[in-house]
């Protein structure tokens, strides 16, 4: 399994790759942990950025549009995405973090 997800606690257009890890409060991490009863899986971790305010409701956050200057990063870090995903089966996942987590 290799999970990629977004990540509201990294920069948009932050990509980070990790072998294993908690859900840091990501719900469906948190899910995907309690049904393999592991964190023992590699991810891939997409910034978006942090709401805009703490009131700012989570789920219209993540689903909804971003803003002209992020959305150009992120684009570029799903292109990397792409590519750290390559990596990582053709090469192992130290190969991966190496090249693409920032």
């Amino acid at each position: 399994i290799l999970v990629l997800f977004d990540d509201i606690s990294l920069e948009p257009g932050t990509v980070r790759i990790r072998r294993k890890g908690s859900a840091g409060g990501h719900n469906g991490i948190k899910d995907i942990i309690e049904v393999l009863g592991s964190d023992n899986f590699p991810r891939i971790k997409l910034g978006v950025g942090a709401k805009p305010h703490p009131d700012y409701d989570l789920k219209d956050w993540v689903l909804g549009k971003f803003k002209a200057e992020d959305k150009e990063k992120v684009e570029a870090s799903l292109d990397t995405a792409v590519k750290a995903v390559n990596e990582l089966l053709s090469r192992g996942i130290d190969s991966a973090m190496n090249k693409f987590s920032k």
